[in-house]
């Protein structure tokens, strides 16, 4: 069920952050329901990709020691666990108010594993996808819609994610053609996505720049102004501090589960919500 992945779901958190309502009751609720649903809708995922990858998985050096190609857990039962686990978190993602961006993000999840991850190009940009879907539904279940602005920021965001794991696997799994069964990039494919993935960081950063100084003529606050300009190069940092581990070879995972154990994340991440607070007060 890979409970170490789930912090991603943390991403629900965004829009009402973004818009400085976080801590309200209301808010809260919504998005811890939003949150559970995506936990349990993604280990149903994980579940039934493991059913799907059993044999593949037993000629493995690592995955041969998960339960299932283990043999520790049976096919039967793996699948009625994913069945119900689904089933649950499609329920509350109704009760959250966001049951669409949850069957998207099933449906979308799915279609990822079997075919998407396949396709070059069409991998990074669907990871995208399926990251903002968890924005999207922290909006929908907090009453806070996401903007075209946090969507763009989170578009070009994420995408620089998809690209930075993609060449963390290329680095460390090297190979001179595509795999036409599971990956669609060759080893000297790193550089294009490097330079994909990092302009997208850039053109992350210049959105979050660019709607801080649309807000002055909104606000009339030029403390409030600065401050939510101020997201913008700690965001840059993070994210070229992300390129640079991966550059040197220690992102051997999802870069947000990596960055869940980093303290430089933390600390950013932390200056990020003070700095969205006091300008939202």
């Amino acid at each position: 069920m890979r409970p170490r992945q789930w912090v991603k779901n943390l991403l629900v958190l965004t829009a009402p952050l973004a818009a400085g309502r976080l801590f309200e009751p209301a808010v809260i609720k919504g998005t811890a329901l939003a949150f559970v649903a995506f936990c349990l809708v993604s280990a149903a995922v994980y579940l039934v990709n493991d059913v799907r990858d059993v044999e593949e998985d037993r000629q493995h050096p690592t995955k041969r020691f998960r339960p299932i190609a283990a043999g520790e857990l049976s096919v039967a039962l793996a699948v009625a666990v994913a069945f119900l686990l689904g089933a649950g978190g499609l329920y509350l993602g109704w009760a959250a108010g966001a049951l669409l961006p949850a069957v998207a993000y099933l449906g979308g999840t799915l279609l990822y594993s079997a075919v998407l991850k396949t396709l070059s190009l069409v991998d990074v940009f669907a990871l995208g996808a399926l990251y903002t879907v968890r924005v999207v539904a922290g909006g929908e279940a907090s009453g806070h819609p996401v903007s075209e602005w946090l969507l763009a920021f989170c578009g070009f965001l994420f995408v620089s994610l998809a690209c930075m794991k993609r060449v963390a696997e290329l680095r460390a799994h090297s190979t001179d053609a595509p795999d036409a069964n599971r990956r669609a990039y060759a080893n000297d494919d790193a550089r294009f996505l490097e330079m994909l993935g990092i302009g997208s960081s850039v053109a992350s950063s210049v959105v979050l720049a660019l709607y801080a100084k649309l807000q002055a003529p909104e606000t009339g606050s030029t403390g409030r102004v600065v401050l939510l300009w101020s997201v913008s190069p700690v965001m840059l940092f993070w994210q070229m501090r992300l390129w640079l581990s991966t550059f040197r070879g220690y992102m051997l995972e999802d870069p947000l589960a990596y960055a869940a154990n980093d303290w430089v994340t933390r600390l950013a991440g932390l200056l990020v919500v003070v700095l969205f607070l006091l300008s939202a007060a």
